[in-house]
């Protein structure tokens, strides 16, 4: 899976603006604009209370009207002049502070919206909408305990308002206390049920705590509450996790449907299809993730794997330097690289790869088994037999580099040090019959027919129809 983007909701109060985490991509699902009904309709209050105030004395509540419906239109500037005159009619009416705070926020004139609230506050202490949306600002300044104080005392005045709780979840989210995240949202969703935002966040923080049934659910919730794409995409990855991609195919093509140019739904849904083994239906979709997201170096790197499993190793060779173009610490791009050259018989290139692979990861043990394996086809054993040690030694029972160790060290006539070796085999693992032949191949170099004789016969025993012909010849 790509780095994760997450799109986590705020819910501002008053004016009902939505605030992205400042890390978070802006949603084409979410973020869909007014309904084209009640676009209609606000400018025709527009229109209405133009008439009023030409014709009406000065009334603050009229320019406070107009200020509001100026800002769900998005007419953030003519907002603000109509609240600073409602301001200069009623220096202490707290709402205009407030309303002109959001559409100083819409403009990005945070340090304008924090002195509005402030003004409100100062007006009214007990007003928790200011001090939740002030909050939300600090929040975003990452000043997690300034926030939490403002959120804390939101609730305080107003306990039954879901939406405090949500927004207060979203801090304890943000800064990984998944746990109290819930609990919030909990309370949130007792309060307001069907408010699809706080299913679908409470959906990603059991996600992050890798309880991808609950987070199912409630992504299942959202879907049927309000359905957007970016809920699709993630229940899609929650599918995946739990191995049942079909499921998740079916939502990343939903998910592609509502809005086909957001990041990363491609990259996943290849995946799905990889694992359903639709190498070319994954292929389309990686070439499609890079054709809307070229800088990807993920995408190249999965694609690679599509190649080598349909055995195309040049062009996994192609994504992989790609990907390693894009992204030089990647430790798995260059151990991939290292198998496609192998298979391409560049051994060199290989064991550079791995080489990089360890330089990267240096307990990469699957690295160093690989360059010993190479090491051991270029009939350097000295070098390989130190490169399973490595491997070994990060992982004790990593059988087959105890296995071509023990070749290795056969290579090189030291049969005392490859008896031993093979003796830990069957230590690891007396099922396997490919132990035995192994063991049973060195003694009979070190003149053990005997003790290979049992070996062999053992190895048939478990089913290895191979040992019947080293019986036959050595066993007479």
């Amino acid at each position: 899976m790509p780095a994760k983007i997450y799109k986590i909701f705020f819910i501002a109060l008053g004016l009902s603006l939505l605030f992205t985490s400042s890390y978070a991509q802006n949603s084409t699902c979410f973020l869909s604009g007014i309904d084209s009904n009640y676009l209609k309709k606000l400018k025709e209050a527009e229109k209405a209370f133009d008439i009023k105030i030409t014709k009406e004395a000065p009334s603050i509540y009229n320019y406070l009207a107009r200020g509001g419906i100026l800002s769900e239109l998005g007419n953030h500037k003519r907002a603000i002049n109509d609240f600073d005159i409602a301001i200069s009619l009623d220096s202490n009416f707290f709402e205009a502070y407030y309303n002109r705070s959001i559409s100083r926020l819409a403009l990005i004139d945070t340090l304008g919206a924090i002195i509005d609230l402030n003004q409100a506050i100062q007006l009214n202490s007990r007003y928790a909408d200011a001090f939740c949306n002030r909050a939300i600002i600090i929040l975003e300044m990452n000043d997690f305990e300034k926030a939490l104080i403002d959120f804390n005392l939101a609730i305080r005045f107003d306990s039954l308002n879901w939406k405090l709780w949500s927004n207060r979840g979203l801090l304890f989210f943000r800064q990984h206390d998944y746990l109290s995240s819930i609990q919030d949202y909990n309370k949130a969703i007792a309060l307001g049920p069907n408010e699809s935002i706080v299913h679908y966040n409470r959906g990603l923080a059991y996600y992050e705590l890798m309880n991808y049934q609950s987070a199912i659910t409630d992504f299942t919730t959202e879907i049927a509450l309000l359905g957007v794409c970016n809920t699709y995409f993630w229940r899609g990855l929650a599918y995946n996790k739990t191995k049942e991609f079909k499921l998740a195919v079916s939502d990343f093509d939903q998910a592609i449907e509502l809005s086909p140019l957001d990041k990363f739904t491609f990259h996943n849904r290849g995946i799905s299809k990889m694992e359903l083994y639709d190498l070319q239906g994954a292929r389309k979709d990686f070439d499609q993730e890079i054709k809307n997201n070229p800088k990807h170096s993920k995408t190249y790197y999965e694609r690679s794997r599509v190649f080598y499993n349909l055995s195309d190793f040049e062009n996994a060779v192609k994504d992989l330097n790609k990907s390693i173009e894009l992204n030089s610490t990647d430790a798995k791009a260059f151990y991939n690289l290292g198998l496609s050259q192998s298979k391409l018989r560049h051994p060199k290139l290989a064991i550079e790869a791995y080489s990089k692979a360890i330089e990267m990861d240096s307990n990469y043990a699957s690295a160093y088994y690989n360059r010993g394996f190479v090491k051991r086809e270029l009939k350097l054993f000295n070098e390989a037999i130190k490169d399973f040690d490595m491997a070994i030694n990060i992982n004790p029972k990593y059988m087959e580099a105890y296995h071509w160790k023990a070749y290795s060290y056969a290579k090189l006539k030291k049969f005392k040090e490859a008896l031993i070796t093979a003796d830990k085999l069957v230590e690891l693992d007396s099922s396997l019959s490919k132990v035995y032949i192994a063991r049973g191949l060195i003694e009979v170099e070190t003149g053990q027919l005997n003790a290979s004789c049992l070996d062999f016969k053992k190895a048939l025993s478990l089913g290895d129809i191979e040992a019947k012909a080293f019986i036959e010849y050595y066993c007479k």
